[in-house]
């Protein structure tokens, strides 16, 4: 058997592996382990899950044999995927990435579009049944095609979002996760957001801001390239701005970086915001070669 034959006959036991019911978190572990170790064992046991769907109608149908019947479909979808080859892999599921300061606007070949902020990355699959996004890390905007027929899911971290058309961002910085919807009506994990809505998420705690255009407004600023603050402290507005810059903001002091900041400010200019902290506030600024250090004045 070729290594891709032998790739998709392990995913396929790990697939049917994790339905069982004494899966626990050693047999998680090893998979993850698995799964790191070549690209091409995510994207065989990506494409084996998405079919799991399909193959568990067979459950409905026949519990006694139930086992034997999904090894036999699974088994039967892996040999299609050699068949197909790692070439058909690759296109079925996509990889878009930005790097630190980039941007990128990315169609779909379902209409939609999406808008990848600053060292953004995701991968994506147009099925005929399914869209699915999985975010990795980062930030995009979503303007979703309407498809009553095929839901589209996006996967962040611990939570999953479901559309079927409409406009939207999502923000994934590790296990928090931020929504923001623009048009339309999203599902995360179950609760509905509407247009202007903020949904933050941080591991299994999930809060629902209603009706906060102007903080929707702020968080799709990116899009213009610039960054808008209503009373975050400097703090927070630094690690913003290094999100987007090579050379970083650092904020010297406890009471200088619990200082609140609002405005709009370009995010590629992180020297023009250190002068205007300087200006307006009166703080210390201090040029070095891969960073600007902002502390209160000298007394």
């Amino acid at each position: 058997m070729s290594q891709a034959g032998e790739i998709e006959e392990a995913a396929a036991l790990w697939v049917m592996r994790r339905e069982e019911p004494d899966w626990g978190l050693e047999d998680e572990a090893r998979l993850q382990a698995w799964l790191a170790l070549d690209p091409r064992h995510k994207v065989a046991f990506w494409e084996l899950e998405h079919s799991w769907g399909q193959v568990g109608r067979l459950r409905r149908h026949s519990t006694r044999h139930w086992p034997l019947a999904a090894a036999g479909a699974l088994l039967a979808a892996s040999l299609v995927l050699v068949i197909a080859g790692p070439a058909s892999l690759a296109l079925s599921v996509q990889t878009y990435s930005t790097d630190k300061g980039g941007r990128q606007t990315t169609p779909l070949k379902d209409g939609s579009k999406l808008d990848l902020d600053t060292a953004t990355r995701l991968r994506a699959k147009i099925g005929a049944e399914r869209r699915e996004v999985w975010l990795e890390t980062g930030q995009v905007y979503f303007d979703v095609a309407h498809d009553a027929s095929r839901p589209f899911v996006v996967h962040a971290g611990p939570k999953t979002i479901t559309v079927l058309g409409t406009k939207f961002s999502v923000r994934r910085d590790g296990e928090r996760v931020e929504v923001a919807v623009v048009e339309g009506r999203v599902r995360v994990d179950g609760a509905i957001a509407l247009p202007g809505d903020i949904m933050l998420s941080e591991g299994e705690q999930t809060r629902l801001s209603l009706n906060a255009p102007q903080k929707v407004a702020n968080d799709l600023a990116w899009r213009d390239g610039m960054l808008a603050f209503d009373h975050a402290t400097l703090a927070d507005a630094a690690a913003e701005f290094n999100r987007y810059n090579q050379r970083q903001l650092v904020v010297e002091g406890a009471s200088t970086a619990a200082m609140q900041v609002s405005g709009r400010f370009r995010a590629d200019e992180p020297e023009a915001f250190g002068r205007i902290m300087n200006e307006v506030f009166h703080l210390a600024l201090r040029q070095e070669e891969d960073r600007i250090v902002i502390s209160a004045s000298p007394r």
